[in-house]
């Protein structure tokens, strides 16, 4: 009983101890890199202008805009602020759950599942899902703020 208990605690902390290793490498990627595909990184401030740089779908730089709120605007800088700093957090979560995910979809197609059962008990397409839409939420309202989208 008591080595069944130990085994159990070692294998959950060794999944766990991998799950924020990769959270912490996909904050790396995501902050300190800048790596965000289709997405937006502030490249300098000051005041209430900015300048931000868009990239594309993979992660090189597409067009550099510079943003003055005007008197009329509805957004001020510290909202475009706020939206990509949750972008990045939103691309964080995508990373980390679509990694976690298929470590866990690949290991059940291994202990024999079907295809259906192992992609409905890893929740790949869920992790996908959710931060997806919320990421798209994000990017078109840059879009639209940037004038990507009239």
């Amino acid at each position: 009983m008591v080595g069944k208990f130990k085994t159990w605690l070692q294998k959950a902390i060794r999944v766990l101890s991998a799950m924020i290793a990769v959270s912490v490498f996909f904050y790396i990627l995501v902050f300190l890199f800048g790596f965000v595909p289709y997405g937006y990184n502030i490249l300098e401030e000051n005041g209430d202008q900015l300048t931000v740089k868009s990239y594309t779908v993979i992660g090189t730089t597409d067009k550099i805009y510079e943003y003055t709120p005007g008197a009329e605007d509805l957004w001020t800088s510290e909202d475009i602020k706020r939206i990509i700093k949750n972008e990045k957090w939103y691309y964080v979560l995508l990373f980390t759950a679509v990694t976690i995910s298929t470590y866990f979809f690949v290991k059940m197609k291994r202990e024999g599942q079907s295809f259906f059962r192992a992609l409905m008990n890893s929740y790949l397409f869920f992790s996908l899902l959710i931060p997806v839409i919320l990421l798209r939420n994000h990017l078109i309202a840059l879009d639209i703020i940037f004038g990507n989208i009239k």
